[in-house]
């Protein structure tokens, strides 16, 4: 049996339960999609998340609030760990050049997480983003992940 490939994914939130928005960015070759990334062996999913978050997206000033714990039911053969993280003050948008995609650069935004709009994203993304508005329905989420 083939191991699963871990990948940690740092979930961004803006707004409120009630409207929330995630952070989100566009793939110069693959679209829309939130930050993920594989988890180096040895390395702690919480400790890749943050990593994960500073090399995408550029924010180092961020902290882990909860464990959204492992999923294997995202991507065959994946094992996603999803943490909810504060990185208050973030702006509209911006653009970062991704330290581990070739320096591509991506550009950021918040995307309505209730929004029904799903064009552009790959399924993935999207199964992921359904454990975090289950997350929030059940209130697992504090407020003070809404930064």
């Amino acid at each position: 049996m083939t191991a699963l490939v871990a990948k940690a994914c740092p979930i961004v939130l803006r707004g409120s339960p009630a409207s929330p928005q995630i952070l989100t960015f566009v793939h110069p070759r693959a679209g829309l999609q939130i930050v993920k990334g594989t988890i180096a062996t040895g390395e702690n999913p919480a400790v890749a998340a943050l990593r994960e978050l500073e090399e995408e997206a550029g924010i180092s000033a961020a902290t882990i609030i909860l464990s959204l714990g492992s999923h294997d039911d995202i991507q065959p053969g994946e094992r996603w760990h999803l943490f909810i993280v504060s990185a208050a003050d973030q702006p509209e948008t911006w653009d970062h050049a991704a330290v581990d995609d070739d320096g591509d650069t991506y550009r950021f935004f918040w995307h309505p997480l209730s929004d029904g709009e799903t064009g552009g994203f790959d399924p993935r993304f999207l199964r992921a983003m359904d454990k975090v508005r289950a997350a929030i329905a059940y209130r697992q989420i504090p407020q003070a992940s809404f930064g």
